[in-house]
């Protein structure tokens, strides 16, 4: 992989990233919750270039966290298949910073998936917001001339954790930031939603909103509703404490 940067000090970053056989399920078709990998690991490459990294910071005592995140996704690319994902950061909501990401199929040319995203800048220490546009501002081109695909990441809604399941935290989701990382929750979703319907399923459009960290050796509870048209709504807790919310919607019975 390398990366291709629109200029010198790029307010948009592209990178290709290879289709790994691990990377897809029995259909050959990439995992719905593997895009998360892909979109975090750019996100923190192109803060790194632009001098805003995850190293920079912690040596002001300060950690990005990502807070909410959508993804649309129109089709399922294959192993073998190399993805080109552009990314770019778009300006300030209140506490957040906001970025985009474009997802295009090496093998077709298309555009097969788009996101939005909210981060937080946090105090290492006592993990309270400290406000984006204070700390990085300057740092972070705005790209107003760019799509901003998802501009209302909101609140969700509560759910009942129905058919819950129970996921220990081990050593092998615990992230840069010591605890389970984000991507993980998309695939917990994905194994609910597995196990609700009884066999595979893609997901084809998912917000996630994290709210609460889940440390090693914690246990969380995790369950929500599955609906026959394929939208659903996911509720993860520790100990009576909301750790994440998801919604969204399944790709087709004839395409999961």
């Amino acid at each position: 992989m390398s990366d291709a940067p629109d200029t010198e000090l790029p307010p948009v970053l592209e990178r290709d990233y290879a289709i790994l056989l691990n990377d897809v399920g029995p259909d050959g078709e990439l995992r719905s919750w593997i895009f998360f990998d892909f979109l975090q690991d750019i996100a923190a490459r192109h803060a790194e270039l632009l001098g805003c990294g995850m190293s920079r910071l912690r040596d002001l005592g300060i950690i990005w966290v990502l807070s909410r995140i959508r993804l649309r996704i129109d089709s399922f690319p294959s192993f073998g298949d190399t993805l080109r994902i552009r990314t770019w950061p778009s300006g300030f909501r209140k506490l957040f910073a906001t970025r985009q990401y474009q997802v295009v199929s090496m093998n077709t040319g298309r555009e097969i998936a788009s996101g939005s995203s909210f981060w937080l800048t946090l105090d290492f220490h006592s993990l309270r917001p400290v406000p984006p546009a204070r700390t990085v501002n300057g740092l972070l081109p705005q790209n107003p001339d760019r799509p901003f695909y998802f501009p209302d990441l909101g609140k969700l809604p509560a759910v009942e954790e129905l058919t819950p399941v129970f996921h220990t935290a081990g050593q092998s989701v615990i992230d840069y930031n010591d605890h389970v990382n984000n991507a993980i929750y998309a695939r917990y979703t994905q194994d609910w939603l597995a196990s609700v319907r009884g066999g595979p399923v893609k997901i084809r459009d998912i917000q996630l909103n994290f709210n609460h960290a889940v440390k090693f050796g914690q246990t969380m509870r995790c369950g929500g509703i599955l609906n026959e048209d394929g939208s659903f709504a996911v509720s993860g807790s520790l100990d009576g404490t909301n750790v994440f919310q998801s919604s969204g919607s399944l790709a087709g019975k004839a395409e999961a």
